[in-house]
């Protein structure tokens, strides 16, 4: 068993590592124009997350567990008084709280370093809203930081939580990878029942389920919008109508599972 558990350490600090080098070069090709993997997956997980935080409506406290360099801090912004980010890498964080300074949001954005596992130092009840997005596969416990999170929020607060789909045929790929010797050490998916049921162990009650298109279809979606590709403007309009009314239909009912990159789960503390 400590073997095991020396182990997981090991295997942490090799994901803290490598998001420690990676920070700046991730956060511009966010920022960057031409179009890549991150800013899509960005988009079509806002598309999904958006309707989500608006539903919820205005709070006062929100976090944003594994904020990395503050994408989704500055997302929840919109949505709460006030927002605290925090992430493992030092890195991540200097970037986010320069960023922050740059857009005027420095006295609503707060960034601390710390272990999305642990959540130590963070008052218990004292969030209305939680976003966890894209993290739980690097965490060598991901229960542990379920219940860290069901701490600190308040009574009937919210989770919105994002995680990679096994059962997708991407993502299977991806795993194979991993095991071959990536670059990060932990890449724990899960499945649609997995999560659920994590949720609910921990405190939670699941409230909404989406998923999110697999990248290919989302490149598809982003060729279509090309006047280049299809110059004529009411049929390019009325594909991205189809597209995105079929692929959130899709999400919203779990159908054709392998197609789906990610799971958007909202869900409540009991």
């Amino acid at each position: 068993m400590k073997k095991q558990e020396q182990n997981k350490a090991q295997a942490y600090n090799q994901v803290k590592l490598h998001y420690e080098r990676a920070a700046e070069n991730r956060n511009k090709r966010l920022l960057t124009s031409k179009l890549n993997a991150a800013k899509v997956n960005h988009r079509e997980r806002l598309k999904t997350i958006a309707p989500l935080l608006k539903r919820i409506g205005i709070v006062k406290q929100g976090i944003d567990v594994g904020t990395g360099t503050g994408v989704w801090s500055e997302v929840l912004v919109d949505y709460c008084d006030k927002v605290t980010g925090i992430d493992f890498a030092e890195q991540n964080i200097k970037i986010a709280c320069e960023k922050a300074a740059d857009t005027g949001f420095a006295n609503r954005l707060v960034y601390i370093v710390g272990d999305a596992q642990q959540l130590s130092g963070l008052n218990d009840h004292s969030y209305d809203i939680a976003t966890h997005v894209s993290v739980l596969q690097h965490l060598p416990d991901q229960r542990k930081s379920l219940e860290s999170v069901n701490r600190i929020l308040k009574k009937k607060g919210h989770l919105i939580v994002v995680v990679h789909n096994r059962g997708c045929i991407y993502n299977r790929s991806l795993n194979l990878q991993h095991k071959r010797g990536a670059t990060i050490a932990i890449n724990k998916y899960n499945t649609l029942d997995e999560i659920v049921g994590l949720l609910e162990e921990t405190g939670f009650q699941v409230k909404k389920i989406r998923l999110v298109w697999l990248f290919i279809l989302d490149f598809l979606m982003i060729g279509v919008e090309s006047p280049r590709l299809i110059p004529f403007e009411p049929l390019r309009k009325a594909l991205l109508v189809i597209f995105g009314k079929v692929g959130g239909w899709m999400g919203r009912f779990q159908l054709l599972n392998p197609l789906f990159r990610e799971i958007v789960i909202l869900a409540q503390k009991r």
